[in-house]
């Protein structure tokens, strides 16, 4: 079943190739130049790059408009995913980040205050 699934899954995600490129292309987001940046995310980046690009600049909780604040697992850490204002104070996006011990930069990539 698990086999199935990935291939079903993976199709899906080929399907969606097409959409996340315009959608990239609107946002005004480029893949990275060199192809060692790519493979450094991962083997599916290299299938489905704009997926990548995508959820890597994406607002993870809404996927609708760009993340502006990071997400921190601990503190000085890399960021693991952005938010985009409205989600950032939204309480069940709150919750779940205390939940998970994480940290939130509250002075964004545009360098507006949260």
């Amino acid at each position: 079943v698990a086999c199935c699934l990935s291939r079903v899954s993976l199709v899906w995600a080929a399907a969606a190739e097409a959409g996340l490129k315009q959608e990239c292309e609107r946002q005004r987001w480029q893949l990275p130049r060199r192809s060692r940046l790519i493979r450094a995310r991962g083997s599916l980046a290299e299938h489905l790059p704009w997926r990548a690009c995508f959820i890597s600049r994406a607002c993870r909780a809404c996927l609708s408009v760009p993340g502006d604040f990071a997400v921190r697992e601990s503190n000085g850490s890399a960021p693991s995913c952005f938010l985009c204002g409205p989600c950032a104070k939204h309480p069940a996006v709150v919750a779940r980040l205390q939940r998970a011990h994480a940290t939130l930069d509250v002075t964004g990539l545009s360098g507006k205050a949260l």
